[in-house]
């Protein structure tokens, strides 16, 4: 289970903002999930609640874990390739505008902490 490895530094990130906004009990965090990060949401959720938050003051805050949708771009073509480009029974593998194999994800691959209050 690779995502509590992941989790950890995200965790110092979570701390660290909420003692830049000088909170002392948080209620809501918000991390974003890249769909091509290879992160599994509910074992991020796990590595949380059950080994980084159990006992501290962050135990009670709601964890919110959104999924962000990769963007690839061709290097050949230079296309965008957003979600709507995929054929979802079959991983991507080529540029569907030229075919070729050189692409390169833009976006949607991060896993990062977006909100703390």
């Amino acid at each position: 289970m690779h995502e509590l490895t992941i989790a950890r530094p995200l965790l110092a990130d979570i701390k660290a903002e909420a003692s830049r906004k000088g909170l002392k009990i948080v209620s809501r965090i918000i991390i974003s999930v890249g769909a091509a990060s290879g992160v599994d949401p509910d074992f991020l959720r796990h590595s949380f609640a059950d080994h980084l938050f159990a006992g501290t003051s962050f135990a009670s805050a709601e964890l919110i874990i959104e999924t962000a949708q990769p963007l690839i771009k061709c290097r050949a073509c230079r296309k965008e390739i957003s979600r709507e480009d995929f054929i979802p029974e079959k991983p991507l593998q080529n540029c569907p505008s030229c075919g070729s194999f050189v692409l390169d994800v833009v976006s949607g691959d991060a896993v990062r902490v977006l909100e703390v209050v």
